[in-house]
């Protein structure tokens, strides 16, 4: 299946462009800016939507719209504004229920994923990297559960893999893109929690004095040392009120013997009353003077020193907890780690293993392509491009469209241009092609013929007036309001 005819209405810059007629190669050229590469997206887009894009339609209009006529009368018909992506299919004047489906199994799932001139012009890991992306593969979950369980991960939701949240219908690369980025930032979180853990073990260590022995009040009852402390404490209360008391008692005694020179008539009475306060006082006295205060101080003292230390024992306890709670924390870092590095090297080479690629005799091997057991960037010019052009093939032959879109054709050498065009007679596909040239835009439709192939024997020109008309005279290319090719 081949396009036959393409319509352009305000579509990224162009204003309107349209085909009499397209050809085995149809070279799309101009300066830079006249819209060649607008012509590729718009064919691309037509066929296979982007989405919602604003930027897809020219400043100033409401609506860009696409139509692309194949053979077997089938029409494709995009109508894009800012907000919407809309495709009509209709073949032989029906139009086509679920037209996206239709257009899905005529492309197939690698359509216009590929650019032959960009696989030449890269090299080594990015031309491998561009191949892969190319190319369309998927990752069963049972598979991707079947790789982890053999690196050892047989609960994968403690690596903050979450298998059932991907998309498996999503390309294979993307699929381990974000089981990768999972495991990135699960270890990443990981090492967060192992630089707290052990900053808050060493700023706690700097808390603990050296002098520090845990075992000094092992042992301990707490209770049965303040009720002591309380009696203690009632005693020398006790004995501070004995000697108030005391105190009082004396300046009494004094001023009764005052008295009695005063009142000598009632001396009797006093001098008995002396002699009793006289023996209560020697009493007191003798009490006072053997009583022996106890060492409250030094037991106040201990009980300080066991209360600081319990802080501290309680600190040593939290040391530990976190020395194994950091233990845990590096092993599951490693874990992680020893994961993520499998998710980068051992599971893509894997998941390759198992993926059917395009060309035969092709592996890759360490990043690199390999043809026949040859790294691609030790190919012959001729080898690389026919290997390109190949690949190119068959990624569209997974579907019925046999079309291949190449930019920037100018970056090739004239010897692998020669080549390329050599390797492209008859062999069953439409190429379009931009090329930077001078001058407005226009688009060169050429067809090889079967008695004559390495010659151009027909070149056909195609321009439009401003109007869009074609037959007229040239005029030059804009890709605002005039559109000439």
């Amino acid at each position: 299946m081949k396009i036959t005819k393409i319509t352009i209405l305000k579509f990224m810059g162009i204003s309107e462009f349209k085909t009499a007629r397209v050809g085995k190669i149809n070279r799309i050229q101009g300066g830079n800016g006249v819209g060649k590469s607008s012509i590729l997206k718009a064919i691309t887009e037509a066929m296979k939507s982007s989405g919602k894009d604003p930027f897809l339609v020219e400043k100033g209009a409401d609506r860009s719209q696409i139509l692309i006529e194949l053979d077997g009368d089938i029409q494709v018909e995009r109508t894009i504004t800012p907000t919407s992506n809309d495709v009509r299919v209709t073949m032989e004047g029906k139009e086509v229920d679920r037209p996206a489906n239709f257009l899905k199994a005529i492309l197939g799932p690698t359509a216009f994923n590929f650019d032959p001139t960009q696989f030449l012009l890269l090299k080594g890991r990015e031309r491998t990297e561009m191949f892969l992306k190319s190319i369309w593969f998927t990752v069963p979950k049972p598979s991707l559960e079947k790789i982890l369980y053999d690196l050892g991960w047989q609960t994968p939701d403690d690596a903050g893999i979450k298998l059932e949240s991907y998309d498996y219908e999503q390309h294979g690369l993307t699929v381990l893109k974000k089981v990768q980025s999972d495991v990135y930032n699960r270890r990443h979180e990981v090492n967060l929690e192992v630089t707290r853990l052990t900053k808050a073990i060493e700023q706690d260590s700097r808390d603990i004095p050296e002098t520090v022995n845990p075992e000094e009040f092992k042992g301990f009852d707490l209770q049965a040392e303040l009720a002591q402390l309380g009696k203690e404490t009632a005693l020398i209360n006790q004995h501070e009120a004995d000697k108030r008391s005391l105190e009082t008692k004396r300046q009494r005694a004094t001023q009764i013997i005052s008295e009695i020179d005063d009142l000598e008539r009632r001396l009797a009475e006093k001098r008995e009353e002396l002699s009793r306060l006289r023996d209560e006082g020697k009493s007191l006295a003798d009490k006072v003077k053997e009583f022996v205060a106890p060492d409250v101080a030094a037991r106040q003292s201990r009980i300080n020193r066991y209360n600081q230390s319990q802080k501290l024992l309680l600190k040593l306890e939290e040391i530990e907890k976190r020395k194994e709670a950091l233990a845990e924390k590096k092993e599951e870092h490693q874990s992680l780690d020893d994961l993520y590095v499998s998710l980068t090297t051992t599971v893509p080479k894997r998941l390759l293993s198992q993926v059917k690629l395009p060309v035969n005799n092709l592996e890759i091997r360490d990043e690199e392509i390999f043809l026949d057991g040859v790294p691609a960037d030790k190919l012959s010019d001729s080898e690389k491009v026919v290997f390109a052009v190949d690949i190119a093939r068959k990624l569209a032959e997974a579907g019925k469209l046999r079309v291949i879109c190449i930019d920037g054709y100018e970056k090739l050498d004239a010897d692998k241009k020669k080549i390329f065009e050599e390797t492209c007679k008859d062999d069953g596909f439409e190429y379009f092609i931009t090329e930077v040239t001078s001058g407005p835009l226009k688009v060169t439709a050429e067809e090889e013929t079967a008695d004559k192939r390495d010659e151009k024997k027909k070149v056909s020109r195609l321009q439009t007036s401003p109007s869009g008309s074609a037959g007229k005279a040239p005029g030059p290319a804009v890709r605002s309001n005039e559109a000439g090719f």
